[in-house]
């Protein structure tokens, strides 16, 4: 591409061939630096490869670490001497002073002037401190005006720095600022609050989704003329309500098992004799109860979410629309795919683009190539939009086969457990795979295609006959 723009305009950009060039050979030789664990993970295996990310790495470690270039241009020819350095790299804390005592020059001088003189050290520490709360401040470990307070209490800063410097951000932050935490999920809290109760604000978040969808090529032209022109569709407006509640009920799977369990681990502690009372046993059975709630198909959380879509569909008389959600709110896990489930039925594009839109900001932690995600996120892009709607053209066509095919599955599925594994039907095991398999395979067959495809039969004839 960038081959094809300078030759269109070599007339009105002279020399920008050559400039052209010199960055296609350094995105090249750039791009060899790197393991491409996405498109090519077996390259790693060569020779050629294996020189190049240590001429890779090499440079790296001399921009990050300010290596002197004789040593940095000795590691990528040596492959001893990179292996040394890249294993005092685990050493804890001192393998990065001795990388640095090795490989820079500056780096020794440094260390010496800081040990030498008092006026110098003064200096480096409170560039330092005012370096780390930068960072902090960045992680989430520090508020701003805790920033400032560190900042101007030396002190208080180093007992962090060697305590809770140690610690996750999230802990960090926890223990030295609870009020900080609260604050978060109080304001977690008001968004979820205001997104379920302002119609507009729901209106205007979705407006500005797809507007940056479209800004950043996930929808054309049409496609956003479609979402924008259905945003006041009560479905809609239901459900990204149905949305608000199904994440407002996350934690309640985890309170409920936490104060169960704790309640359980209390009474086994008070009710055995003073002499014989253990906290293992306390602890084992608060530890049964927290994972017993995990493994149940039916949890606290899923039968809110259930509830609150039985609501819906007697509040509105209308099961119809409800058709998908209804059933697979109650089964835990599944049960927050529900409703993006159901608007797949009903609004496919929408249910496409959303889908798409939070897999490809999820893998933005992945750095491929030193970016945010670049060609993984053009992998999960595809996973998640090209490819679904690609297949949903094929299959629109061959849909009742293609249940009948996925429900037989099912019932292969059963048979092994039943059958091969000798699973009992009515242990926990065979009540959790007979759920599963109902919800997973058989409802789409017997109940949501016949009562959609009745739905958009109805929905044509009324189209053709206005």
């Amino acid at each position: 591409m960038l081959r094809r723009f300078v030759d269109a305009r070599r007339y009105e950009m002279p020399g920008c061939r050559e400039a052209a060039g010199a960055l296609i050979a350094y995105d090249a030789e750039y791009r060899r630096s790197m393991p491409d664990l996405t498109f090519r993970p077996w390259r790693l295996l060569g020779r050629e490869a294996r020189r190049d990310l240590r001429a890779g790495a090499a440079s790296a470690h001399g921009v990050l670490e300010g290596l002197d270039q004789p040593f940095t241009a000795s590691m990528r020819d040596r492959p001893a001497r990179f292996a040394a350095f890249t294993l005092l790299g685990l050493v804890p804390l001192l393998g990065s002073v001795a990388r640095r005592a090795w490989g820079s020059a500056a780096w020794r001088k440094h260390a010496a002037m800081t040990f030498g003189s008092p006026d110098y050290f003064r200096r480096l520490a409170r560039a330092y401190t005012a370096r780390c709360l930068i960072r902090w401040n960045r992680d989430g470990r520090t508020s701003d005006e805790r920033t400032t307070l560190l900042l101007q209490r030396p002190g208080a800063f180093w007992v962090q720095r060697f305590t809770l410097g140690f610690l996750p951000a999230p802990v960090h932050s926890l223990v030295a600022e609870p009020g900080l935490a609260f604050r978060r999920v109080r304001d977690g809290w008001r968004f979820l609050l205001r997104f379920y109760r302002d119609e507009k604000f729901r209106i205007q978040w979705l407006n500005d989704l797809v507007e940056a969808g479209h800004r950043d090529g996930s929808l054309d032209d049409a496609e956003r003329a479609h979402i924008l022109g259905r945003v006041g569709d009560p479905f809609i407006a239901r459900y990204l309500q149905s949305v608000a509640v199904h994440f407002a009920t996350l934690p309640v799977t985890q309170l409920v098992s936490g104060t169960v369990g704790a309640i359980l681990a209390v009474w086994i502690w008070l009710s055995a004799p003073p002499g014989d009372r253990s906290f293992g046993h306390a602890m084992g059975a608060f530890t049964a109860v927290v994972v017993l709630f995990q493994l149940t198909p039916i949890s606290p959380g899923s039968i809110c979410r259930g509830l609150y879509v039985v609501y819906l569909m007697c509040r509105d008389r209308n099961w119809r629309d409800y058709i998908v959600a209804a059933p697979l709110s109650f089964v835990k896990y599944i049960g927050y795919l529900a409703f993006p489930l159901q608007m797949a039925a009903t609004f496919p594009v929408l249910s496409r683009f959303m889908a798409s839109r939070w897999a490809t900001q999820c893998v933005h932690i992945l750095p491929v190539f030193g970016e945010r995600g670049a060609l993984l996120e053009h992998m999960v892009f595809d996973t998640f939009y090209n490819r679904p709607r690609a297949f949903g053209a094929w299959a629109r066509a061959r849909m009742k086969g293609l249940l009948d095919l996925w429900m037989f599955t099912g019932l292969v599925a059963l048979a092994v457990v039943f059958g091969v594994l000798r699973v009992q039907p009515l242990s926990t095991a065979g009540i959790n795979s007979s759920i599963a398999s109902v919800a997973l395979f058989m409802l789409p067959r017997l109940l949501f295609y016949p009562v959609l495809s009745k739905r958009s039969g109805k929905a044509a004839s009324s189209s053709r006959n206005p």
